[in-house]
């Protein structure tokens, strides 16, 4: 189990970040003035925090670990890039 957890951990948290990006996108034309760019960017930003401290704390006890981060980092990296690409304002992205 404390072999696994880590793996899982590591496949979970870019996870969460694709499902909050999808519902910012979902819901962001009902808010005129919408931060949800930058909340996407913070959430992908503190989940690579949180995979980066789950990697250095694990890697000795798998080898599979390290290419699991770095597909997670690639992902996270993605979230972060269409994060970034979200407007600011509904009425003024036209």
């Amino acid at each position: 189990m404390k072999k696994t957890l880590p793996v899982v951990m590591l496949c979970m948290l870019p996870l969460s970040a694709v499902i909050f990006l999808f519902y910012c996108l979902e819901t962001y034309n009902s808010i005129v003035h919408n931060d949800s760019g930058f909340f996407v960017c913070l959430y992908s930003v503190f989940m690579f925090i949180v995979s980066l401290i789950i990697w250095l704390k694990n890697k000795s006890y798998n080898k599979c670990l390290t290419f699991v981060f770095a597909v997670s980092t690639a992902v996270l990296c993605a979230v972060f890039y269409f994060g970034n690409k979200i407007p600011f304002c509904v009425e003024c992205e036209h």
